[in-house]
């Protein structure tokens, strides 16, 4: 009767160490398949991270006219601005 029992239990590990063979492969499938996603998804960041730099030395370049002289208004009245604010403190 103690062999019939061990016998049992050792079908029964068996069978619990052909599951967990399986589980084993079906994650180590996962894995794989996670791992190619992964890749790819870096691969893309890094072209888009590449076509942002582009884009961002493009528009630093195609700086116009208009902005250049928007800019030296806007510093100038910062100027006067200053020369104000350092007359009325000189005065005091």
């Amino acid at each position: 009767m103690n062999i019939k029992i061990f016998a049992s239990k050792v079908r029964q590990l068996i069978l619990q160490l052909q599951k967990l063979k399986q589980e084993k492969a079906n994650l180590e499938a996962t894995i794989q398949k996670l791992k190619e996603e992964n890749e790819q998804k870096s691969q893309a960041l890094n072209a888009l991270q590449v076509e942002y730099n582009s884009l961002m030395i493009g528009k630093m370049l195609n700086i116009s006219d208009k902005d250049i002289e928007t800019s030296k208004r806007r510093i100038n009245n910062m100027i006067r601005t200053i020369d104000k604010c350092i007359t009325i403190l000189s005065e005091k």
